[in-house]
C-alpha cells in the first residue's frame, strides 16, 4: 500500500456522509406525539399517549382489535385479520406514525406535539 486515497474511497466516503445526513435530517424532525387517535368504522376516539390502557375495537363485521397505549407508545396487541399487518408494525410514537388495520377498518394515528417539518 503506498498510502494514497483513491478515488473509489472518495466515493465511498461521500455515499456514506450523504446516507448519514439524510438519517440525521429524518430524526430530527419526528417528535413525540401527545395523543392517540383511533377511527373505527368511521367513529373516531382520542387518548392521551402517557396514560397506559387497552381498547377493544369491535366493528359491525364482528372483527376486533386490542390496541395497547403503554410508556408513551401505542402497538396493536391483537387483531383477527387473516394478514396482521397490524400486529407486526410494532410500536409507534412519533407524530404522524401510524398503524393500520385494513379488513377491520381501525386507523391509529398518534398526534399533537410539535408537526413534522417539510422541506420546500
Amino acid at each position: 500500500m503506498d498510502g494514497k486515497i483513491k478515488k473509489g474511497d472518495i466515493i465511498i466516503l461521500c455515499i456514506a456522509v450523504l446516507v448519514s445526513g439524510i438519517a440525521l435530517c429524518f430524526l430530527q424532525h419526528e417528535k413525540q406525539g401527545d395523543s392517540v387517535q383511533i377511527t373505527k368504522n368511521g367513529v373516531t376516539s382520542e387518548y392521551s399517549i402517557y396514560e397506559d390502557r387497552t381498547i377493544e375495537c369491535r366493528g359491525e363485521n364482528n372483527g376486533y382489535n386490542v390496541i395497547r397505549i403503554e410508556n408513551g407508545a401505542v402497538f396493536m396487541v391483537e387483531a383477527d385479520c387473516p394478514d396482521q399487518i397490524c400486529v407486526k408494525k410494532g410500536t409507534v410514537c412519533k407524530n404522524g406514525e401510524m398503524i393500520i388495520c385494513l379488513p377491520n377498518d381501525v386507523f391509529v394515528e398518534i398526534r399533537g406535539g410539535e408537526e413534522k417539518e417539510i422541506d420546500n
